[in-house]
């Protein structure tokens, strides 16, 4: 499981990595794709995930009208145009909210939540198989 986190993780980093972008930025996507690994591993599935990736992506890019990893929708804000004031560690600057400190903060307390919470019982063992 290790090896497939780490090499997820790199690979969704670097496919969504800008030349230029801040460091923090780079930071955040690492721990939303070990989030989002863990997640999927944790229920068994990754239709949270991409339910959760999904509805990121539509809300601020439409919803909010403000850049998803660097990149604008070019559709006007369906909900309010949001405009980052403050600095690129608390706004993420061109990359996002998601290049922000708050969003690195957010995902590295649900890593240690996914992590700390107990297996359920059917999952109490990684080489269990299914009945």
């Amino acid at each position: 499981m290790t090896l497939g986190v780490v090499l997820t993780t790199a690979v969704f980093t670097l496919l969504h990595y800008s030349r230029g972008q801040h460091w923090a930025a780079t930071v955040s996507l690492a721990l939303f794709s070990i989030f989002t690994c863990l997640w999927a591993r944790r229920s068994g599935n990754i239709w949270g995930v991409m339910g959760w990736h999904a509805a990121w992506n539509w809300l601020m890019g439409v919803g909010f009208e403000i850049p998803i990893t660097g990149m604008s929708t070019g559709l006007p804000a369906l909900i309010v145009k949001l405009v980052p004031r403050g600095s690129v560690l608390q706004t993420g600057g061109a990359q996002g909210p998601e290049g922000s400190v708050w969003c690195s903060v957010f995902f590295a307390v649900g890593i240690g939540f996914i992590l700390l919470r107990p297996l359920p019982p059917h999952q109490s063992s990684p080489a269990a198989a299914p009945s």
